[in-house]
């Protein structure tokens, strides 16, 4: 229960390299990295220090999924490669670039919003004072059903 757990997933293209310190080090040992389906093998470079089993991938793996980890044709784990978020980085058009977009596709735009002006304290003041408004209207709805529950109660 003490001992440190493995990563639960890698990126291809930063992790190249796993330490496996739960093996047994005594005799030789074959890796092998394939995928689930088996049509995609690797066998990696190991290196045995300090108690420790290295394998080294050097961005070998074709494709983000699971992959099986094999020892002397035994599974020994599933470890999980996933793609690197560098792409998913996202960047912002600012207004001078969206306003001729939307003239040239025929839409009418009176105003676009330009954060420049705000400071992000400003910002995070209106949100959080617009997700407070909920409870002010749901005392008035509270009050407008109390009001005809009176109404229909005392009606004569």
């Amino acid at each position: 229960m003490g001992g440190k757990m493995d990563k639960m997933s890698y990126t291809i293209g930063i992790d190249k390299m796993l330490v496996l310190s739960d093996l047994n080090l005594e005799g030789d040992r074959r890796f092998l990295f394939s995928n689930a389906e088996r049509t995609f093998e690797l066998m990696p470079a190991s290196e045995v220090r300090n108690g420790k089993v290295y394998l080294y991938l050097n961005d070998n793996l074709p494709e983000s999924g699971f992959y099986d980890l094999l020892v002397n044709d035994t599974l020994n784990r599933v470890t999980a490669w996933n793609e690197s978020r560098i792409e998913s980085k996202m960047v912002f058009a600012d207004r001078n670039d969206i306003e001729p977009q939307f003239k040239k596709a025929g839409f009418d735009v009176a105003a676009v919003l330009d954060t420049s002006d705000f400071a992000t304290a400003d910002l995070v003041e209106a949100m959080a004072h617009q997700s407070s408004q909920w409870k002010l209207f749901a005392l008035i709805a509270l009050l407008a059903l109390l009001g005809e529950i009176a109404v229909l109660r005392f009606w004569k």
